[in-house]
């Protein structure tokens, strides 16, 4: 659907100068035919969310479709600037309706696989895009613009009746529980409330979610990379509509090499989409953002400016690379800071972009050459990457898309969360401590439970104030209990996690039904500590040893930073699984706090020393250990806790490492099933 949505869009775009000498229109007439089209998108988008909330994303998509291949020809029909202003916003429409329905489709799929491949989706558009644009190009000199849409249009019904039947296939509460929604479609509709099953069955099926804390710096946070969309569809709908246009009229191209143009955009476009998930992870959002959106601004330049056609080519493809994530990162980064309605504003402040683009170049044209209206979208560029720069770490925690946001108050401060999923109550504690939440890397291991996660004190947006202590991490877990009106809670813990989770069972074992345990912190001696380090120490990567003891000792001194810190779990981060040489790159919105670590970790220390193993004996809450066989984190110290707590199971993860899910998929949601058994845990009413 992405590559169809591109590959019509291209299309009519290497037949604008056609198009345009046909009806005998201006620069500027053909601008305002063009904002017609824009128009009608845009206006498109306003309605389309509540149709495909009242239909479901597929129907709406396929539809869509459909109505987009069929006004394809009206611009081809039109003979003069008003009649291709009305084509163009019937047209418009139907971009518009098949855009937000698609991409909706798509959100659903980055929340059910929870990983970060909305870039492949923009790649399909781009690759439809350029196969519009190359066989455009070789049809433009020898078939008319009616003929030539005919034919595209023809493919795109052949293409929305293939896709129909896989999309239609199943029914839309079927498709609504795979996507994760089934729930929240059931909540009330204003949004204040949803329904939060309890363990215990005593409490209120419905149950009020409180607001969100710092709503004000989420919006802000949202607008910013809703602008950044804007910058980038801007410069897209330009080159689209005004590309070829410049080839031909300001450089003398033939019809084909003009279409060249948006083929050499779109190629470079595509190429950096296929990598934009690597990129994102090794590099960070802000690099990628900032890197794409200057080398936007260096390519559009020398398209804009240059003396021959060979050059303007090379600075479209420039272009292309740059501006090649720009907008699918931004709309991901939207989406994961305030879930669908982050996407939906990023979404539409982004393809406002096409509004403001065509129009504005061909009023310039008209004024001062089209050579200086395409120099304004380096400008565009320019402004995305100080943007990009202005919004970077807005806020540490990730969410999995759709999920509901809460707030649980305490005295210190707000604690910043979410849940995900329909089951019984699963309290998620992350490692750490003093880092990002990360637990949306368990991904399908939860499947069945509603997923509770929260960023814990000592980092944004949760509280930074306040003891940094396992006694107050402890009363974050019940405050968010509490906020969310749960009377006990399955709770599952990984690395110090595990070791919080202990503690929460041990001071409140009336809020918890069971335990499962990942490759926890232990309770023995210092809890394996040292031999973690000293193993880790031992699977750094020939290349990272180096730089690792001029951390360390930057670390060991008066004054050690967070970057410091995070650097050194960068370098550490591959001997956390099994086999370091072929470990996934740690997650790039991962953060860390000096501070925090230091001083929770003095706190754990005290409890070591107070022998806070002995006072396990008598905690008779199920639980299930699931400890990586390679990990860092010895084996021996899980199996020593274990034996502590009168009713614990513990299950050995062969070649796995202090993640073992990711080695062993699977093995986590094993570990739920069977406390599901030991504790008695209904399914999900």
């Amino acid at each position: 659907m992405f590559a169809a949505h591109g590959f019509i869009y291209a299309s009519w775009a290497v037949r604008v100068p056609a198009v345009k000498q046909q009806t005998g229109a201006s620069s500027a007439s053909l601008g305002l035919a063009l904002l017609c089209m824009s128009a009608g998108a845009v206006a498109t988008m306003l309605v389309a969310g509540a149709l495909c909330r009242r239909f479901g994303n597929r129907p709406v998509a396929v539809i869509s479709c459909v109505l987009l291949s069929v006004t394809l020809v009206l611009p081809a029909l039109a003979r003069s600037a008003t009649m291709l202003g009305l084509a163009l916003a019937v047209f418009g429409a139907a971009y518009g309706g098949l855009n937000v329905a698609m991409n909706s489709i798509a959100v659903d799929l980055v929340a059910g696989l929870r990983r970060p491949i909305m870039p492949s989706f923009h790649a399909a558009w781009s690759f439809g895009g350029l196969a519009g644009a190359g066989i455009g190009g070789l049809l433009a000199p020898h078939v008319s613009p009616v003929r030539h849409l005919l034919l595209v249009a023809l493919a795109g019904l052949l293409v929305a009746a293939i896709a129909g039947r896989t999309l239609l296939s199943a029914g839309p509460a079927e498709y609504a529980a795979e996507a994760g929604y089934l729930e929240a479609d059931r909540a009330d509709p204003s949004g204040t409330e949803t329904s939060v099953p309890s363990l215990s069955g005593r409490l209120p099926r419905q149950v009020p979610v409180p607001a969100r804390h710092g709503a004000l710096g989420t919006i802000r946070a949202v607008g910013l990379f809703g602008l950044i969309g804007l910058c980038a569809a801007y410069d897209e709908g330009a080159i689209g509509d005004w590309g070829a246009l410049h080839l031909r009229q300001d450089l003398g191209a033939g019809a084909g090499l003009a279409a060249a143009g948006y083929a050499a955009f779109a190629l470079a476009e595509a190429t950096g989409r296929l990598s934009g998930t690597t990129l994102l992870e090794r590099l960070g959002r802000t690099r990628v953002l900032v890197l794409g959106s200057l080398a936007a601004c260096a390519g559009m330049l020398a398209a804009a400016l240059a003396p021959d056609v060979w050059l303007a080519l090379a600075g479209f493809a420039v272009t292309g690379l740059g501006l090649a994530n720009l907008f699918p990162a931004a709309i991901t980064r939207a989406g994961l800071l305030a879930g669908s309605a982050g996407v939906a504003l990023a979404s539409m402040l982004g393809y406002s972009g096409f509004l403001l683009g065509p129009p504005a170049i061909g009023f310039l044209a008209d004024e001062w050459g089209l050579r200086v209206g395409l120099t304004t979208l380096s400008f565009l560029a320019l402004a995305a990457a100080f943007i990009a720069y202005l919004s970077r770490d807005t806020v540490s925690m990730v969410r999995p898309m759709p999920a509901e946001a809460f707030s649980a108050i305490t005295p210190d401060g707000s604690i910043e969360g979410s849940f995900i999923g329909s089951g019984p109550p699963l309290l998620l504690l992350h490692g750490g401590p003093a880092m990002t939440d990360y637990m949306d890397l368990l991904g399908e291991e939860t499947a069945g439970w509603r997923s509770i996660r929260y960023q814990q004190r000592g980092l944004p947006p949760s509280a930074v104030d306040g003891p940094l202590t396992v006694e107050g991490h402890v009363a974050d877990a019940i405050a968010v209990l509490d906020s969310l009106q749960i009377a006990r809670a399955v709770v599952l813990g990984h690395s110090w996690g595990g070791y919080l989770a202990l503690h929460l069972a041990r001071s409140h074992p009336d809020r918890v039904a069971a335990l499962v345990l990942v490759d926890p912190l232990g309770t023995v001696g210092d809890g394996g500590a040292a031999e973690t380090g000293k193993h880790l120490h031992e699977r750094l990567l020939p290349a990272a040893a180096q730089q690792y003891a001029e951390i360390e000792a930057r670390l060991a001194g008066p004054e050690p930073t967070d970057a410091d810190m995070l650097a050194s779990l960068r370098l550490v981060w591959p001997g956390y699984f099994a086999d370091p040489a072929t470990a996934p790159p740690i997650p790039s919105y991962i953060r860390v706090s000096v501070a925090g670590y230091a001083a929770t970790f003095a706190s754990v220390a005290q409890h070591f020393a107070d022998g806070f193993g002995e006072k396990l004996r008598d905690l008779g809450i199920p639980a299930v250990f699931v400890l990586g066989e390679l990990s860092p984190m010895p084996v021996s110290q899980g199996r020593q806790t274990a034996a502590l707590l009168p009713t614990a199971e513990v299950t050995v993860v062969p070649a796995a490492g202090h993640l073992p899910w990711h080695e062993e998929p699977g093995c986590v949601a094993a570990a739920l099933g069977r406390i599901r058994e030991l504790a008695a845990i209904p399914d999900a009413p």
